[in-house]
């Protein structure tokens, strides 16, 4: 049998087909991630400084590992916005696996004050009713693509506040 013109086409439009599958197979499982909240370390509390090291899990259930660029957080107190945080250091996340993402968190807790204002004794007084919402939006490159994934995490400050004896490798399902 002679190879003509058309078999390779369809050859090539089959190989190009199956990539294109697979590579979409990988970006819905991507899609398909978990965050989680690991544990949050203190490092130090003043009345000027605020500073403290919060720990996320990043569940990657694809088999591509990817690379995060950049990661911005925007807090909010009882709906009120507090503070922005970005971490443009870059980190690396595994295929198939769940893999600890860090970012340094500083503030100066007199300005919070001033901008939650009566709700700032609320805060001190019940640390159970003050709800916390971070808008994080991580900015990750597989291969050459570069994709935005905007995760909402919401907890109260008293969840955040407890320590736990062993913080969970994995919350996510």
């Amino acid at each position: 049998m002679k190879i003509e013109k058309k078999h390779v086409i369809a050859v090539g439009l089959g190989l190009i087909c199956t990539a294109a599958g697979l590579a979409y197979w990988q970006y819905t499982k991507l899609m398909n991630y978990c965050i989680s909240l690991y544990r949050v370390k203190l490092n130090t509390l003043t009345e000027n400084n605020a500073n403290f090291d919060l720990f996320l899990n990043f569940k990657n259930r694809s088999s591509v590992t990817i690379n995060i660029l950049s990661q911005d957080y925007s807090v909010y107190l009882n709906n009120s916005f507090v503070t922005k945080i970005s971490n443009p250091k870059p980190q690396t996340i595994a295929g198939e696996s769940t893999s600890l993402i860090s970012v340094n968190i500083k503030f100066n807790p007199k300005s919070i004050a001033k901008i939650l204002g009566k709700n700032a004794l609320q805060i001190l007084l019940s640390p159970e009713t003050v709800a916390v919402k971070v808008d994080i939006k991580l900015k990750v490159k597989l291969w050459v693509i570069t994709v935005n994934i905007p995760y909402t995490y919401q907890a109260t400050l008293k969840e955040l506040m407890t320590p736990s004896a062993e913080p969970k490798n994995d919350t996510c399902k």
